[in-house]
């Protein structure tokens, strides 16, 4: 079956009619700059994060398909709360690539979240006797403030060495998980989007991590037979960016449409929604999110009919997942921008949702794994340079 003739997903209709519940904490995250404990019980509960774990170890192992729809209910109930989930739960995909007696020290509890940021510059791992030495620190550590094990990636380095080691192609890189009690979060998430999402800086200084916790940072290869394991995990990183940013983009819409019901432009005797302007970039608005999902499922389907008929992933294919991903938030931002300049004044208080979908979703495009050099990258593989 085609992603096109499939219909919302028994656990995407969770996450929908959570919708109201989630926003009802929206402010509450703002001020507090990380998801409220209610919250975050509420998407535990649900099973939300567990879309991406293993069914071995408890988890729903959803299509991917199913996680992006789900993902995206979530962030257009709220972004903050939507980029969480995207965090947490794929952050639970490792539960497929683990050794399963590990994953299961790890996965104890199905329920858990896990998070943490990737980023192997920020970190230095010593090979020691039965593990690591560890020190980073790491950016963007989304979840942070609930997640009971994160994640830090790392450059391998030799016992008094001045540099990492390198092979033919590049640093040996590595990527660890460890409690959270393990680490020091430090406030750094000021930010003027995503605010609720507590992303802190996370800190660790000659942390020994046992070795069957740690893995190849770049080539980690899948333990679990299901299709979405053998997808990769690296190679699918960028697929839920698409989800928030169409979610976000579909709540600054709806919110545009039931202001646009009621406001008086300023000069005018009849309502915003009857302003051509108006009119004009609503439809530019919701034709790019329509676009966007389209084509976040086009790419979506030829993954996973790829690889569950038992074929790789082609150079061509890998690079589509991130300019699918790059140009979709790109697509999402234009459209929250159209809705916000027809908004008018109305969008720069802070009780208009539109401010707070404007601010979410410009953050959500700083992001690395949907930054411009992505559209280089697969500009390069459609060119066949270098």
């Amino acid at each position: 079956m085609s992603a096109f003739d499939s219909v919302e997903s028994d656990i995407a209709k969770v996450a929908r009619e959570l919708a109201p519940a989630i926003r009802a904490y929206s402010d509450q995250a703002e001020e507090e700059r990380r998801l409220p404990a209610e919250l975050v019980k509420l998407l535990v509960d649900a099973g939300l994060f567990r879309i991406y774990l293993p069914a071995s170890l408890g988890g729903l192992e959803c299509s991917l398909l199913e996680c992006h729809q789900v993902i995206e209910e979530v962030a257009a109930a709220d972004g903050s709360a939507g980029w969480c989930l995207l965090k947490g739960s794929t952050t639970n995909l490792l539960g497929g690539f683990f050794p399963h007696d590990v994953a299961a020290e790890i996965w104890a509890d199905p329920d858990i979240v896990t998070g943490g940021s990737f980023n192997p510059m920020n970190g230095k791992a010593v090979a020691v006797d039965g593990g690591y030495r560890l020190t980073g620190r790491w950016d963007w550590g989304t979840g942070s403030t609930h997640s009971a094990w994160l994640m830090g990636g790392a450059m391998l380095w030799e016992e008094g060495a001045e540099g990492p080691i390198f092979t033919e192609t590049g640093p040996v890189v590595l990527a660890f998980l460890f409690p959270r009690a393990d680490a020091e979060i430090v406030d750094t998430w000021f930010t003027h989007g995503m605010r609720g999402t507590g992303s802190n800086d996370i800190v660790v200084e000659d942390l020994f991590v046992p070795e069957r916790f740690s893995f190849a940072g770049l080539g980690v290869a899948p333990v679990e037979s299901g299709t979405l394991y053998q997808i990769g995990f690296h190679a699918q990183a960028a697929v839920p960016h698409s989800a928030v940013a169409i979610g976000i983009a579909r709540a600054a819409i709806e919110s545009f449409v039931e202001l646009a019901t009621t406001k008086v432009p300023l000069m005018m005797m009849s309502t915003l929604k009857d302003r051509e302007s108006a009119q004009h970039k609503v439809a530019e608005a919701s034709a790019l999110v329509d676009a966007s999902r389209a084509y976040a499922y086009r790419v979506i389907d030829d993954v996973w009919t790829t690889v569950a008929g038992g074929s790789p992933l082609s150079a061509q294919q890998l690079s589509a997942i991130s300019l699918m991903a790059t140009w979709t938030t790109k697509a999402c931002i234009e459209a929250v921008d159209l809705v916000y300049e027809a908004a008018g004044g109305s969008a720069v208080y802070s009780k208009s949702p539109i401010q707070r979908h404007f601010r979410d979703i410009h953050v959500a495009g700083s992001h690395f794994s949907v930054d411009d050099q992505k559209f280089t990258n697969a500009g390069k593989v459609i060119l066949g340079v270098g």
